[in-house]
Parts: C-alpha cells; sequence; structure tokens
C-alpha cells in the first residue's frame, strides 16, 4: 500500500479479518508501528513485513542510537540507505585505489565486503555479478504498536 493508504488499509483489514495475518512491506510496518494505531483488537493476526533495511532491527539498533542522540529521531530507511551509500563508495573505491566514477559500479560487481572492514556499510555485504547487494533483511512480525519480533533472513547468496 502507498504509505499514506497504509494505515486505513491496516485499519479496515482488521475490522474484516482481525485474526488473518497480513503481509506487507515497510509502509504498512510503519502503520503497524506508530504510537496512533488504532486499537489492535483481541486475537489479531500480526502484520509481516520485509524490510531490507530497518533502525528498529536488532543488528542495526547500535547505529539508529547513535543517529537518534545526535539528530533526535529514528533514522529513516532512506537515511540509511545513504549512510550505506557512502561505505559502498568507500569500499569500491578502495578496491580501484581511485575515486572512479565509470569504475565504481564495475569494482563492486562480485565484491564482499564486511562490515567490521567498512563499518559505514551497516551489514555485510555482497554485490552480485549483475551488481545487487546481497546482505541480511529482516522480517517483522507485529502484533502491537509496542511489540515486534525480528527474524533475520539470510542473504540470497548464502541459501
Amino acid at each position: 500500500a502507498p504509505p499514506r493508504e497504509a494505515p486505513a488499509l491496516l485499519a479496515a483489514w482488521r475490522r474484516a479479518a482481525a485474526d488473518l495475518p497480513l503481509a506487507g512491506e515497510a509502509a504498512l510496518h510503519r502503520a503497524a508501528t506508530r504510537p496512533a494505531a488504532e486499537a489492535v483488537p483481541a486475537g489479531a493476526g500480526p502484520v509481516f513485513a520485509h524490510l531490507a533495511l530497518a533502525a528498529e532491527a536488532p543488528p542495526l539498533a547500535a547505529f539508529a542510537a547513535r543517529f537518534r542522540e545526535r539528530y533526535a529521531a529514528l533514522p529513516s530507511a532512506d537515511a540509511l540507505a545513504g549512510h550505506v551509500a557512502v561505505g559502498m563508495v568507500k569500499a569500491a573505491s578502495e578496491v580501484l585505489g581511485q575515486l572512479d566514477g565509470p569504475g565504481l559500479g564495475n569494482a563492486l560487481h562480485g565484491l564482499s565486503v564486511r562490515a567490521a572492514d567498512q563499518p559505514a556499510l551497516l551489514l555485510d555485504t555482497a554485490w552480485a555479478i549483475d551488481g545487487t547487494p546481497d546482505r541480511i533483511s529482516f522480517l517483522a512480525a507485529t502484533n502491537d504498536p509496542a511489540t515486534t519480533r525480528w527474524t533475520i533472513l539470510p542473504p540470497l547468496g548464502a541459501t
């Protein structure tokens, strides 16, 4: 659901089929965890969301705490992605030995970098030959705004 429609979708789903789980993505997760979320009916099924990057996920908690301390807000997915992009450019530039725009993409193809070696990446990341990043992601299961259970999903290349 588009972000502005997710709260209404969630409310309608809970009225119509409260005991069934609902699966979605980041906008639905935000709607289910926002403090103003509609009261959750007893026995309501959880809301599941697959998230590539989530500040609330346990592996990213230390970064989220530092961000919150500095900016008085939880980092958005865009803030996380921007931070990771800086680490990605740094990792590729170190492989190349220089900052070379056209060469950056080529340097990433097939590259694998540990977050311990490149902290800005936040998570161990590998890039497929086609350039897509491959790292852990998260499945969030939310029953009420205050409770989210996190499952860490392995990188696709790990299966």
